[in-house]
């Protein structure tokens, strides 16, 4: 099992495989996300709870990205049997990102805007 698992986080980490993942996914096979706009994230994350770390890991993350301007935060999950609480470990992995881009903004600054 567990070399299953690496065989397919090693092919999915593979930009031009994760954008045809994702366009068939997400966009019906048309292609919305290329392979050049994609950057791959760190899998792991972590968080504490009550004085204690905790981890987490995805399979594959990768960042969307037009020039600069991340427009999205990709993953991919692989799963070989039912786990009724698989969508909690998901959102928790979503909620790690939006923590570290609040972590990140606050250590710049603050959201920086220019009106003329």
């Amino acid at each position: 099992m567990a070399e299953k698992d690496f065989r397919e986080k090693r092919l999915e980490d593979f930009d031009d495989v994760f954008a045809d993942i994702i366009n068939g996914l997400l966009f019906h096979g048309e292609k919305r996300v290329l392979e050049n706009e994609l950057e791959s994230g760190m899998p792991r994350s972590a968080y504490k709870v009550e004085e204690k770390f905790e981890e987490q890991e995805r399979d594959v993350r990768k960042f969307w990205k037009n020039g600069q301007v991340r427009l999205a935060v990709l993953g991919l999950e692989n799963q070989t049997g039912e786990d009724p609480d698989f969508i909690f470990r998901d959102f928790g992995y979503d909620g790690a990102e939006y923590r570290d881009q609040v972590r990140r903004r606050n250590e710049n600054g603050g959201i920086k805007t220019c009106i003329r």
